[in-house]
């Protein structure tokens, strides 16, 4: 387990070290993320998701590109392909239940219940070590594992 990780963290260190992750200075790709939010923000989901699919060429390892990449896709009704992207995150920062969270919507809409009643009842698991930190996420998270309980598979919306 050590061993992978080690391997990952440098996977992601030679990610950063390529060439088009210097092309685009910090100032152009955040004009380009704005564009992407405003996008998202206005439900133009497809056309955000191509910007921030854009934004991930050059930053491969920027959460906020891949959160915004993820949850577009999300919302275009791609489950299976946010799901990929959501569980490139938890890889990024293991610690963090909102793409797990994510994760366990797209599943709830594909109607894999058991999966996500999985999925929210790790968020819950990693909220209840954050210290408070991700109530909200814990409290969606059980709000969603109660929809299950009723039978509700209706698709949630993703959170940017």
């Amino acid at each position: 387990m050590q061993e992978d990780s080690r391997l990952f963290q440098r996977f992601v260190g030679e990610l950063e070290q390529l060439p088009s992750s210097k092309r685009f200075s910090a100032q152009e790709l955040e004009a380009v993320y704005a564009l992407a939010r405003g996008m998202y923000m206005s439900g133009r989901f497809e056309e955000a998701l191509r910007y921030f699919g854009y934004l991930t060429l050059y930053r491969p390892t920027e959460p906020k590109y891949l959160l915004g990449l993820a949850a577009s896709q999300q919302m275009a009704r791609h489950f299976e392909v946010a799901i990929q992207t959501y569980s490139f995150l938890t890889l990024l920062d293991p610690t963090d239940p909102e793409p797990t969270l994510h994760i366990g919507e797209c599943l709830m809409f594909l109607g894999q219940v058991a999966e996500a009643r999985d999925s929210f009842t790790m968020v819950i698991a990693m909220a209840n070590v954050s210290g408070g930190k991700h109530a909200a996420m814990k409290a969606r998270a059980e709000g969603l594992l109660q929809a299950l309980a009723q039978g509700k598979t209706a698709a949630p919306a993703a959170a940017e």
